[in-house]
């Protein structure tokens, strides 16, 4: 028997993305960078007027460290691009988890690119795959992890990123 957990998201981001890097104790550090997905519902009422909602969706994906201790270049570049109002396409695996809050017991739900076959894909207005360069990737404020002055350096990438072979780390 099979069992599938995809979903994919076609929305735009309603904040900028926050980047976290997290050293567990007795594990290797790694970054966190989390963003929300608006998709909107559109419908008709029997008297023909129009309805609109949006559903809310949380996503995170995880960079790890290479044996350098460095992240990829993907990680700061989707930070930069994942800002208020972008257009992206999101694959992942559904998950859930569980924490207390002041006591009582709070469910959270997300999507993980990091699942095999996860991805994150950077849209045009018009809902073309964006190819990121240095160019069309500004850096976004209100992050967690503060920047130096200095520009990060972009390289040409291709707007998917493949996260098929990072490995997932549990919250």
């Amino acid at each position: 028997m099979i069992n599938i957990n995809e979903i994919l998201l076609v929305g735009q981001t309603g904040k900028d993305s926050k980047l976290t890097e997290y050293t567990p104790k007795g594990k290797p550090a790694f970054k966190a960078l989390r963003f929300s997905v608006a998709t909107n519902n559109v419908w008709y009422d029997a008297q023909g007027q129009k309805h609109e909602n949006a559903d809310w969706t949380n996503v995170v994906q995880n960079f790890n460290q290479d044996r350098n201790g460095n992240y990829p270049p993907t990680c700061e570049m989707l930070w930069n691009a994942l800002t208020r109002g972008a257009r992206v396409l999101v694959q992942g695996r559904l998950t859930q988890r569980q924490y207390k809050q002041d006591g009582i017991d709070m469910n959270f739900t997300e999507v993980q690119t990091n699942a095999i076959g996860g991805k994150i894909v950077l849209l045009d207005k018009n809902d073309q795959p964006m190819e990121m360069t240095r160019d069309n990737v500004a850096p976004s404020s209100g992050t967690e992890i503060p920047r130096n002055n200095e520009q990060p350096q972009y390289r040409e990438s291709n707007p998917i990123v493949d996260v098929s072979d990072m490995e997932v780390i549990p919250h």
